[in-house]
Order: C-alpha cells, then structure tokens, then sequence
C-alpha cells in the first residue's frame, strides 16, 4: 500500500489533478456514476503514468552512436524547461498562430472556452459548499480551480487582452486551433474544432486518407518507437533516430543491424462508433523491418530507409513531390498524418484534451492521426529544415506532411524543439529535396 503521508506520492497527486476537470465534465457528457467515474479516473491516471515514464528523448540525429533502450516514441529533441513552477509564455509566441483566425473563428474559441469556463464554475461552487470537505474533494477543488485559470488564460489571450501565458493555457489553446483528428477509413474525428480544420481537410481529404493507408507505426516487440511511410516496392522511409531506436550499430563493421522484433504496422486506426460514421475501421497489417536499405549524405538530414517484408497487400508508395523553396516560408497549408504517443511535456490534463476519443474519456495513444497547421515564416535553413505548427507528439518522428492544396507529400516531420521554454515551440521538417535526394541515391526514384 503506498503511503499517503509522502511527499512524492502527494506531489504526484497534485501534478495529477487538473486531470479531473475532464472526468467532472465526463459525468455529465456521458452519465457515469460517481463510483465508475472515480475507478476510470484512477485506471486512466496509472495508465498514462506507466506510459509516460517511458519516454525518452533521443540524441541528436549527427550523433550517430549506439542507442539506448528501445524508445517507445519519439518526436525528436522534444523537451519542456524543469521549473518548480508552471512556465509562462509570451503571447507574441503566440501571435502568429492566432493572426491566423478569422473574426468569426475567434469568436468560435471564444464561445467554445466560455462554455467550458461555465461548467467548470458550477462544479468548483458545489464543491465549495460542502461543509466537510475530505482530502479528496480538497484535490477535486484545486484541480477545477487550476483549469479555470488555464481557461482564463487562454480566454485573455484570444480576445485580445495581453497577458503572461501559462503552458497549460497554451496546450488548452492548440487543442482548439490545432485538434488531432482520429482517422478511421474515411472519417476524421477530433474532441473539439472550433476552427474548422475539418473543412480545410474537405478538399484533398480522400486523398489524404488514401495516402495514409501507406503510413504505418514502426514497433520494437511492440513498442511504439516513431512513424514511417512507403517510398518503395518493399521500403518504408522514416528518422535517422527513430532507427536508431530498433537497430545496432556494428562500430567495427559501420552497419546497423534491425532488432529482431521490429515491425511496421499499417492501418491501427480507432474505431469511432456509429455517430461518427466508422464503427469498423480498417484491419491492420503488420510487416517485418528486415535490413537498412540506405542512410543519407549528410548525417543531419535525419532520415534512413528500411527493407521490409511484403505481400500482395503491401501499400502503395507515396510519390514525394518538390516545391519551390519560397512555399515553405509561410505560404502553405500542411497536414501531418502518423502515430502520436503521451508526449513526455504534458500533464495528464492536457492529454486527455488532445486524445480522448468519442467512446473514452481517457487518453488513447497510438492510433492513426491527423493535424493541420501553417509553415512557418522562416526560409528554409541550408539544413533543408523548415518549419510548421501543425500539432505533434511523441511517436510522429518520420511522418510524412501534405501540402493541402494539392494533397502531395513535400517533406517529412523530425522534431519538436523547444516547448513552452521562452516561446511556445514549433516543429522542424525536412523538405521534399532532402527526401528525394536520399531516394534517387538509393536508386527508389529516377530523375
């Protein structure tokens, strides 16, 4: 039995206890009992602590040394500043996201944060009122008081009222602008899109969910350790570090040898139920990763493809398409489609904002997802690095991103940097050229 008196076990709990707002709400939205809301609440929480504490950031991909132990995800160099207190975030950080946002957007999130506030008012006035109040509803009242400032927050923020901004307000806002849309066949579902990203989808979405049967999460005796997609008859490409992640590296020889175990899995897609018009998703197909198949030039480019096993069923190859420098640079709409885990920077909180699903009020990781968001202003680097806001998480290092107005590949994501540290953080990906580079070398794909 754990002791409660601990100060790490107490410690725990409050970290933990924003995590009850989305349970309290649950209550209502879904009619649980006090008893059965208490028994998932407490399974969710050991659930994503487990899953949380085996995430590990991998190494820069030019340090091509041994890896450690297997990673479960990855998504690059991703890490939040330690801090004994919450980290704000300047809302310049913020600025260009919500540039953005039409008028009538913006007031969406701002309808769609007021309701929230509402609800989580009243339920911090019941508690407030009972006269006796126990140790746990004590925790009850802080947790609803924490989200209510994060909602505060990012309410501030969106109408236009500058202030310091908390990380937790700053994931409450991009679960808003920025959802993850479960894919399931050819249906795209998210918690909450005030936006409308499903719209921005509309246009190229049937090739985008028939390009994402060619994507697959990459397993080491089935645990998660990034994504990959299709490049060839029996070729998947994905990160450098994603492999290093499920390959040894023989110093003597310079080869890097596949973990016995290691699988590509297509199609591990959530079935959303009758309402959101997909109650039986598509059937996964797992393929062996046998042998590396090519590295690139430049060791900072972050790529590597891998031979597969493969049948009749095998996935058709995503054709990687080049585009002008210049349409990186804040000039195009993009997708990313892969296998996003519990990112390691996040409470359980705000994992259950982004992940929830429309049958769980807990967290469910490792399924097929999409995210939308812009490039960013920045040219791209000499690097061949550029770059974009959709969402990501732990697990969507090597997945491929779609330029959304015609639906072709233009580069494949690395990494996350920097996370509510002095900015709010931003994604880097390669671009198409690198890409192609790496498969007209390896003789995949001809000039």
């Amino acid at each position: 039995m754990e002791n409660l008196n601990s100060s790490s076990t107490f410690s725990t709990r409050l970290l933990l206890a924003p995590a009850l707002m989305f349970f309290i709400q649950a209550t209502h939205a879904q009619g649980l009992s006090g008893h059965v809301l208490r028994d998932t609440m407490v399974q969710s929480i050991v659930a994503v602590r487990a899953a949380t504490e085996e995430i590990e950031n991998p190494e820069k991909p030019s340090q091509r040394a041994l890896p450690r132990q297997p990673l479960p995800a990855s998504n690059g160099d991703l890490t939040r500043a330690p801090s004994k207190q919450a980290p704000t975030i300047s809302p310049a950080s913020l600025a260009e996201t919500l540039e953005r946002q039409t008028p009538e957007e913006r007031q969406a999130l701002l309808n769609d944060i007021d309701r929230e506030l509402t609800q989580l008012q009243t339920e911090l006035a019941v508690r407030n009122e009972i006269a006796e109040k126990t140790a746990n509803i004590n925790l009850e009242i802080y947790g609803i008081n924490e989200a209510i400032t994060a909602k505060q927050q990012a309410r501030e923020y969106v109408a236009g009222q500058l202030s310091s901004f908390s990380s937790a307000a700053a994931e409450s806002f991009a679960a808003l602008t920025n959802p993850f849309f479960l894919i399931c066949k050819d249906s795209l579902w998210a918690p909450k899109d005030p936006v409308k990203w499903i719209d921005r989808f509309s246009l190229q979405r049937k090739n985008l969910v028939d390009s994402g049967r060619s994507v697959g999460l990459v397993l080491l005796n089935n645990r998660p350790a990034g994504t990959g997609f299709v490049v060839g008859p029996k070729h998947i490409i994905t990160n450098f570090h994603v492999l290093k992640s499920i390959a040894v590296l023989d110093e003597a020889k310079g080869v890097w040898t596949i973990r016995p175990g290691a699988k590509i899995i297509f199609d591990v897609e959530y079935a959303l139920g009758k309402g959101a018009e997909c109650e039986s998703p598509n059937k996964p197909r797992a393929y062996f990763l046998n042998a590396v198949f090519a590295l690139p030039r430049e060791s900072d480019d972050d790529l590597a493809i891998i031979m597969t096993s493969s049948d009749q069923m095998y996935p058709r190859p995503l054709d990687v398409v080049e585009k002008p420098i210049d349409r990186y640079a804040g000039n195009m709409i993009v997708a990313v489609i892969g296998y996003p885990g519990p990112p390691a920077d996040m409470t359980v909180a705000e994992q259950i904002e982004f992940f929830q699903t429309p049958d769980k009020i807990t967290p469910q990781f490792h399924y097929k997802r999409i995210s939308g968001g812009f490039t960013g202003i920045e040219k791209v680097g000499e690097d061949g690095f550029f770059v974009h806001k959709a969402n990501t998480a732990g697990g969507n290092s090597g997945s491929p991103l779609f330029d959304l107005e015609d639906g072709s590949v233009v580069g494949i994501h690395v990494e996350g940097k920097n996370r509510f540290q002095d900015t709010l953080g931003y994604n880097r990906a390669l671009v198409s050229a690198r890409v192609n580079r790496l498969l007209l070398d390896s003789g995949l794909k001809r000039n």
